[in-house]
């Protein structure tokens, strides 16, 4: 039944169908959480999460996944966890933990030789120099740019190029360039970068 809400949720998601969506995500939320034990129904619940703006339930769900990842040995699914933790994690401002996360989930990508996952731990490590106002965003980011240039990055782009242009504005707001940081925002184009960026 929690499957089978999830994917209900999100075609309420892509038709605009907020409300729906959100009762949809929220049941199966309740219903999978105290019981996934399953990699594929902790990451969807991680999303569902993150949809809702429940931060703490998709770090839950996350680290779980992590924590099952690494009991298994399984590299790629320890990557793709640990480099969507800063999801919750920068939102509700742990951002030594979110660093902490995408800093391993860096290492363990380029340690398998992994370039297109660098991309993502890439981004969360930009941005959150840029947010401590740390120059290294901007070394951070032309990495980033050629690691995007010279791979394909899948479903990785949008959230990528949200993160980038998300740093770009921090960045141009440090430097109090107004009209280049709304510029900025508005190139976030998926909702949960819009709302973590605001």
């Amino acid at each position: 039944r929690c499957f089978a809400l999830l994917p209900d949720g999100h075609q309420h998601l892509l038709a605009g169908r907020a409300h729906a969506a959100g009762a949809s995500l929220r049941s199966a939320l309740a219903m999978g959480e105290p019981l996934a034990r399953d990699a594929d129904l902790l990451a969807n619940l991680g999303i569902a999460a993150f949809h809702l703006g429940e931060d703490d339930a998709a770090e839950r769900s996350y680290g779980r996944l992590l924590q099952w990842a690494r009991e298994r040995g399984a590299v790629a699914t320890m990557v793709s966890a640990l480099a969507r933790l800063p999801f919750a994690q920068v939102g509700a401002g742990r951002w030594d933990a979110a660093r902490a996360a995408a800093e391993e989930a860096l290492q363990l990508a380029r340690g398998v030789g992994q370039t297109p996952l660098t991309a993502f731990p890439l981004a969360w490590l930009a941005l959150l120099a840029a947010l401590r106002g740390d120059p290294v965003a901007e070394d951070a980011l032309l990495e980033l740019e050629q690691v995007v240039a010279g791979q394909r990055l899948g479903v990785l782009v949008g959230p990528v190029a949200d993160i980038a242009a998300w740093t770009r504005m921090v960045i141009r707001a440090e430097a109090h360039d107004t009209e280049a940081a709304l510029r900025q925002a508005r190139r976030i184009t998926h909702p949960i970068f819009r709302r973590l960026a605001a």
